[in-house]
This record gives C-alpha cells, sequence and structure tokens, in this order.
C-alpha cells in the first residue's frame, strides 16, 4: 500500500475530472479529504467500473484519453498495452504482488479485491464537496443541540418522579425487586440493569465516593 501527501490527493481530485481550482487548493488543508471526498463521492459518481469494464472499453478504443490521465500512463506506452499497464498501476497502488502470468490472472487478482472505478459527472466541483461536508456538520450540530435538550428533559422528568413519589425507595433502581425478573431472559435488560449498578458503584467518581464516605444517598 501506498500514502499520498496532500499534492498527490490534489493530483487525484484532478485526475477524477473534478473541477479544482486554485482557490479551492488554498483551502484543501483546511479539510480532510476523506471526511469529503470519500464521503459524499456517492453524489457525484456517474458510473461504477470493474476492471472487466474498463478492458471492454480499452478494446473497444473507449475513453483511451481519459483512462490514460486518470491512470498517469506515459505516451510511450501504446494502446495495445493500455490495459497491462493500468493492471500494474493497480497493483502498486493496493500493494499487489504481480506475477506477470497473464492478462486473466491480472483481472482474477483485481476482481479479488473487489476492485471499482468510479467516473464522476462533469460537472463536479471540489467546492460541492466541500458544502456537502460544512452543511452536514451544521446539520449534526443542530440535531445534537435539540438532542441534548430533550434527553436533559427527559432525564429531568424521570427524576423528578422518583423523588416526588414517597413510596419509591432510594435505591429503587439498583434493587432488584424493582425489575420484573420474568423478563430478564431479555439481554439489553440485563445490559440496562449491570450498567446502573456500575454507575452506583463506580468508585472513580468522586461525587459518588465523597457520597458512600458521607454514608449519604447517591442521587438518581
Amino acid at each position: 500500500m501506498i500514502k499520498h501527501n496532500n499534492n498527490d490527493l490534489q493530483n487525484i481530485i484532478e485526475r477524477k475530472n473534478i473541477t479544482f481550482n486554485k482557490f479551492d487548493k488554498r483551502k484543501f488543508n483546511k479539510y480532510s479529504y476523506f471526511q469529503t471526498m470519500n464521503a459524499y463521492k456517492e453524489l457525484f459518481i456517474t458510473k461504477v467500473e470493474t476492471i472487466d469494464n474498463l478492458k471492454f472499453n480499452i478494446e473497444n478504443d473507449k475513453n483511451i484519453i481519459y483512462y490514460r490521465n486518470y491512470f498517469k500512463i506515459k505516451k510511450s506506452i501504446k494502446n495495445n498495452e493500455l490495459f497491462k499497464e493500468i493492471c500494474n498501476n493497480i497493483f502498486f497502488k493496493y500493494g499487489i504482488k504481480n506475477d506477470f502470468i497473464s492478462t486473466d490472472e491480472d483481472i482474477k487478482k483485481i476482481n479479488d479485491i473487489k476492485y471499482k472505478h468510479h467516473v464522476y459527472s462533469e460537472k463536479a466541483n471540489y467546492s460541492d464537496f466541500i458544502r456537502m461536508y460544512k452543511f452536514e456538520h451544521d446539520l449534526r450540530s443542530f440535531l445534537l443541540k435539540y438532542t441534548l435538550i430533550i434527553e436533559e428533559y427527559i432525564k429531568n422528568s424521570f427524576i423528578s418522579v422518583l423523588n416526588n413519589d414517597k413510596t419509591i425507595s432510594a435505591n429503587f433502581l439498583t434493587n432488584i425487586s424493582s425489575y420484573n425478573t420474568k423478563e430478564f431472559k431479555n439481554k439489553q435488560i440485563l445490559r440496562t440493569l449491570k450498567l446502573i449498578i456500575g454507575m452506583y458503584d463506580n468508585t472513580n467518581s468522586k461525587p459518588i465516593r465523597r457520597k458512600r464516605e458521607q454514608q449519604l444517598t447517591i442521587p438518581y
């Protein structure tokens, strides 16, 4: 396997026929390639090709210039050698040993790693990927904010019921008799109870440890 520096990653974007201007290059370091390009590529891919598709297209003189540019094939390589050179390129990228046995063997090895070649829309821009990244980031922040508000409300309502009901003991949550043991075949109930008891027995928590030392009730 090989790793890529930022210049390599920028070249990869351009080889994908994605518009990548000077302004995009200046802000490239602000965003992770894998959090933008890989995360949202499905929105901009128009076709997915296997190695068999590539072989068929090359044999029928389709998209030759595109393949040469994408796989960085030297001009000295003739068209009848193009597919073999593309296979070598893929072998190098994925760290696959090339035994130079036959074209069929090359295809088999590449199919074994489930290789896919993604063809992007000619109208795709790098800035489109960044916009999607920002949109999802804002959406996650928005949802997290109100999820926490809802969680806090439910938690406080639950605690209020436990505190205000005089028939409920202070150890209600950790008392096994508070639970319907007939339902303990449900593993989720057992995991929840174990989690609750584990929180109450957490000796690493200074507030809990202090309450125990003072022989005071640990709040819900």
